[in-house]
């Protein structure tokens, strides 16, 4: 289900296997699979900022962008069959496009 470009890191647009989405309001660390419902708790950072650090320095080591991260936090939330399971909702920024 998910494509590589010549670097490994998925294409653009697809949903990676993977990401690490920054949980509301939260120290935690987690990770989201694509295709699974729900999250599986890596670790939790000493504080908030911490933990975005964290969560950045590995989406950016897997080649997550910001669409794709938010578009596996919502499938695993809401199913993967919604519309804000499809990183095209996102904007660049990660911002949900209205």
């Amino acid at each position: 289900m998910t494509a590589a470009s010549n670097n490994g890191s998925p294409a653009a647009g697809m949903p990676p296997a993977a990401a690490v989405p920054l949980l509301a309001d939260s120290r935690a660390v987690a990770i989201v699979r694509n295709g699974c419902a729900g999250y599986w708790l890596v670790t939790l950072a000493e504080d908030k900022q911490t933990a975005a650090a964290i969560i950045a320095a590995i989406n950016l080591a897997l080649g997550v962008t910001a669409p794709q991260r938010e578009a596996l936090l919502a499938g695993s939330l809401f199913g993967f069959h919604t519309p804000a399971a499809d990183p095209a909702m996102y904007t660049a920024a990660g911002n949900i496009r209205h």
